[in-house]
């Protein structure tokens, strides 16, 4: 096997021979160079310690040698050669004395277990020396002493193979280890060549375990990084594939015709369904100009203007007749789009292509069919209330006659019964209107707070039944002359306080108007409908404005209703210009929003005239109620006269409040208490006024939500000077104070009217013509006449 540095570069060998073999060389090398530092550095020790023992013996030699020298005792000097040369590191001793006369002695013999080769490199030599034993300055003779270096050369020749020992030792380590590192960092690698292969072979879901050292945990990251790329990128290439198919699928197998043509108006594709309506196959249509192949009706505009348009047109849809192969004109709806590059440029357009002639017919069928529906609900509203009015005027007039106790519960439950028939079928024929369109709003001037205080007014009674308290507030800034649909506008009102009446058992029903936006000519209107009652659940505010849906089918049950009206409330309010919306807490009550677009009154709206205030100017008065609604429209209407109020929410507090006016020296001069407060009510605060003599001319008015048996008579007793309903118009409550005071009512002087000569004429029957082809109700007119 030819190994050379050469080879090992190349890609003959695996990494791992290569690894191991240029480690191998490279510590053989390196050890190699370290023992010979090693060695040279323990010679040229050795020579230093050679020549170190000859420097020492030769000191000790010549002093020893001396005195027998002088006496010329050879027997000692011959004993004293012996003895040194046995040391084991002298090769041979010798005296010699001045006649040449030597006396000499050889060490021990020592071998050297070095080989040859090894002594060569040493170099070690055999140490001499020669000196003259001199005494007093006379020479008595020489010493000459030789070294052994066997003990050296033997020495350097152990220390030698240790060293190899260790370095062999620390090699074969040195590759074992880089073995067993080499192979677990080469496992990994050959995993990923294998798993390389596999992905190259189509096995895109090969993934390898990171394992290995960081180096090689990267180098797999990145592989399993880049085959999860691989693979996102084929799946999403098969899904775009697939979605292409589809698509190329659904073009094809549509019952549309789709086609489209380049910018020269050549056709670049056909499907099936512009096959089925056109009437050419797509091998004839495909390269043919659409100009030669007739498709439109030209008699018409659309027609003329399919053909004129270009590629480089909008996006357009439009109705228009498609001319086929026949010349069968159909009527189709056209929906044009142009093809642009990246960079916006026209490459063509689509064109889909629906037939629409059955649908059409349909129309037709469907304009028929409700033109039919218009006059049926009109018949049916006319042939409904007809009955129902005989029925509830006739009812009317017999409540008025004389009926014993039975027949009277038994006429008012059919009078009720009647009206609340005649409330849903009105419910069913205004949504029914609404459906069909026909639904008119009628616009007229009206005065904002007096309309809605009656609106208000005649649910008062229903509030008062269930002894809710019911309020109303129109903010100052809300302009009062406005033009609007005063029925519908009332409708929706009543819809949403009669509900909120409905379902409330205790507590109040408070209604808010509020200016959300006024311009010159109009007004936007929020109104805000608040109650204490059972409110409604989250999951069901969405479906309360749809038609026949109420919070829950028990509701139905327990407090009836169609539930049309907030449907028909909500379809009200859109064509007013506004929206409607809830806030609602379950068990805590909730709030009906709606806002209203009303133009404003060119002129002043003529009001019901009340009596002027000008006699209220600065009157000291003190009111007294627990609503805070009710609170701020007091308030508002008293400071509008001028008033100088005291609005307090409690009967302790207007006791406290009259106290501290005459501890001041002041006096109230009217007292407004609401009925019914709690702890200290409006007839307590009123019988403690009487029962005081300092108070004994302060007026009294009583404001209540209810008239409770006795409650009259109790005002008779007590003084109470006023009794009003609420809920009231600011007209009635300026009226009824001035009463109170004893103040006229007059607005205006009126000039006496003169004489008129036919005066005693004016109770003489007045003839009147009634057109009415109902029986019924011309007995009812009759009657009422």
């Amino acid at each position: 096997m030819n190994l050379s540095l050469g080879g090992l570069g190349r890609g003959n060998l695996s990494l791992t021979v290569r690894l191991v073999l240029g480690s191998g060389l490279a510590l053989a090398a390196c050890g190699i160079a370290l023992l010979y530092t090693i060695l040279q550095e323990e010679i040229a020790v050795q020579r230093a310690t050679l020549s170190e023992q000859l420097s020492e013996e030769m000191q000790f030699a010549l002093p020893a040698m001396s005195g027998p020298a002088v006496v010329g005792d050879y027997s000692v000097i011959e004993q004293m050669v012996k003895a040194r040369a046995r040391q084991p590191v002298i090769a041979k001793f010798a005296w010699t004395d001045n006649s040449g006369h030597p006396v000499a002695a050889l060490g021990p013999e020592i071998g050297t277990d070095a080989p040859r080769w090894f002594i060569n490199q040493l170099r070690l030599p055999l140490l001499e020396q020669s000196q003259a034993v001199v005494v007093g300055g006379e020479k008595y003779g020489t010493v000459f002493l030789q070294l052994n270096p066997a003990t050296s050369i033997n020495k350097l020749w152990r220390g030698f193979w240790l060293r190899l020992g260790i370095l062999l030792l620390g090699t074969v380590l040195s590759l074992g280890v880089t073995l067993v590192v080499l192979r677990s960092g080469v496992r990994p690698l050959r995993a990923l060549a294998a798993s390389a292969h596999r992905f190259g072979q189509g096995d895109y879901a090969v993934r390898i375990s990171l394992e290995g050292p960081p180096e090689t945990a990267q180098c797999i990251q990145a592989f399993n990084s880049m085959a999860e790329n691989i693979g996102s990128l084929l799946g999403s290439l098969h899904r775009s594939e697939e979605k292409n198919r589809l698509l190329a699928m659904q073009v094809e197998q549509s019952t549309d015709a789709i086609f489209s043509h380049d910018q020269s108006g050549i056709v670049t594709s056909w499907n099936r369904g512009a096959a089925r309506l056109y009437g050419y196959s797509a091998a004839e249509a495909v390269g043919r100009p659409l100009r030669e192949l007739d498709l439109w009706d030209r008699r018409s505009a659309q027609g003329e203007n399919t053909v004129s348009r270009d590629a480089s047109a909008m996006a357009a849809s439009f109705e228009t007749c498609a001319k086929t192969r026949s010349g069968q004109l159909i009527e189709v709806s056209v929906v044009a789009t142009p093809f642009l590059d990246d960079g916006g440029r026209p490459l063509g357009e689509l064109t889909i292509v629906r037939d629409i002639s059955a649908l059409k017919q349909k129309e037709v069928a469907a304009e028929a069919a409700n033109r039919a529906k218009s006059e049926f609900l009109a018949t049916m509203s006319h042939e409904i209330r007809t009955p129902m009015n005989g029925v509830i005027g006739m009812t009317s007039l017999l409540l008025d006659t004389e009926l014993t106790r039975e027949q009277r519960d038994y006429a008012e439950t059919v009078h009720r019964s009647g009206e609340a028939l005649l409330t849903i079928i009105n419910d069913i024929l205004d949504f029914s209107k609404i459906e069909a369109g026909r639904l008119e709003l009628e616009p007229v001037p009206f005065a904002l707070r007096e309309t809605l205080a009656k609106t208000i007014k005649t649910l008062g009674p229903l509030a008062h039944a269930k002894e809710l308290e019911l309020a109303y507030e129109i903010r100052p800034d809300v302009p009062d002359d406005l033009v609007g649909d005063t029925g519908r506008l009332g409708q929706v009102l009543l819809n949403l306080v009669g509900n909120a009446i409905k379902f409330t058992e205790q507590g109040e029903v408070a209604v808010r108007v509020d200016a959300e936006a006024v311009t010159p000519d109009t007004a936007t209107l929020r109104v805000a409908v608040q109650d204490t009652g059972i409110g409604i659940a989250a999951d069901k505010r969405g479906l309360i404005f749809d038609a026949f849906a109420q919070a829950d089918a028990s509701t139905t049950r327990r407090f009836g209703g169609t539930g049309l009206g907030l449907a028909i409330s909500r379809r009200l309010v859109e064509r007013m210009g506004g929206r409607i919306w809830l806030d609602s807490e379950l068990g805590s009550g909730s709030t009906f929003h709606f806002t209203v677009l009303l133009e404003r009154a060119r002129a002043p709206v003529p009001k019901q005239v009340a009596a002027p205030s000008h006699a209220l100017h600065g009157l000291p008065v003190l009111a007294a109620d627990d609503n805070a609604t009710n609170r701020r429209l007091l308030e508002a209407m008293l400071t509008a006269w001028g008033v100088a109020p005291t609005i307090v929410a409690d009967g302790r507090s207007a006791l406290a409040a009259l106290e501290q006016a005459r501890a001041a020296g002041r006096t109230f001069h009217l007292v407004l208490l609401d009925a019914r407060m709690p702890d200290v009510d409006g007839f307590a605060v009123a019988e403690r006024i009487r029962q005081e003599p300092a108070l004994a001319g302060l007026t009294v008015m009583l404001l209540t939500s209810d008239v409770m048996n006795g409650d009259l008579a109790r005002c008779r007793t007590l003084g109470i000077a006023r009794h009003l309903v609420k809920p009231f118009t600011p007209s009635e409550l300026l009226d009824a104070v001035l009463l109170a005071l004893g103040q006229s009512l007059e607005t205006t002087a009126r000039p006496a009217a003169p004489a008129d000569p036919g005066a005693e004429t004016s109770s003489r029957r007045r003839h009147v013509l009634v057109a009415e082809d109902n029986p019924v109700n011309q007995r009812v007119i009759v009657r009422l006449l």
